[in-house]
């Protein structure tokens, strides 16, 4: 699970350099970056940028084996954006 996490929000110690980083002040945006990256195009958020946006944990446990509800609200974000997030 982890290592799909990372691979779809990135994480501060592995900053993809070859790729954008996209706008994630709110889901809306993300959500319109996503549908505005050309096709197969790849882009990236930090972590404490996912965090904030789909868990209400700290960000030390954002995402973690409690936090049920900031997973789910990820993997909802992710399964209305195929294949984009993924």
């Amino acid at each position: 699970m982890w290592h799909w996490l990372r691979k779809i929000i990135g994480s501060a110690d592995a900053i993809p350099t070859d790729v954008p980083r996209l706008p994630a002040t709110s889901e809306r945006t993300l959500s319109s970056s996503l549908k505005n990256l050309p096709s197969e195009a790849r882009g990236w958020i930090g972590l404490s940028e996912a965090a904030q946006l789909f868990s209400n944990e700290a960000l030390d446990y954002a995402f973690g084996e409690m936090d049920d509800e900031g997973k789910f609200r990820l993997g909802e974000f992710a399964a209305d954006h195929p294949p984009r997030c993924g």
